[in-house]
């Protein structure tokens, strides 16, 4: 069901580069009623991905607020610790994104969906 949500929210960002609210309220519910990692793992994984983010988009204003919103659900949805490696996945996808398409600017549910789905292979 994750994957779903996560190529719905890929599609989106890739086609419009905007990431729709309703996909924030399906992660959101995924994360609170259908998440199999510990709740405290996705408590951690919300706040602490919020908070720095949050951070981030203050010192920098270079992420916006629905990059908040959408890497603080995905960090709920897989808990803390799966949520560091996708990221750290998703990072590699979009540094290889920016040198082929020589864009400075990424598609952040597009990398993101690579990372989750490369990592649940990884974990196979």
């Amino acid at each position: 069901m994750l994957c779903v949500i996560l190529a719905i929210a890929a599609f989106t960002d890739l086609k419009y580069r905007k990431i729709p609210n309703w996909i924030d309220v399906l992660l959101g519910i995924y994360a609170v009623f259908f998440s199999t990692a510990k709740a405290s793992e996705r408590m951690a994984g919300f706040v602490l991905t919020a908070g720095i983010m949050y951070f981030l988009l203050i010192a920098t204003g270079k992420i916006k607020g629905g990059d908040v919103k959408y890497l603080s659900l995905c960090a709920a949805a897989i808990g803390l610790k799966a949520f560091v490696q996708v990221l750290a996945l998703a990072c590699l996808f979009a540094v290889f994104w920016c040198v082929i398409r020589r864009e400075k600017s990424v598609p952040l549910a597009f990398v993101m969906m690579l990372g989750y789905v490369l990592e649940r292979i990884w974990k196979l």
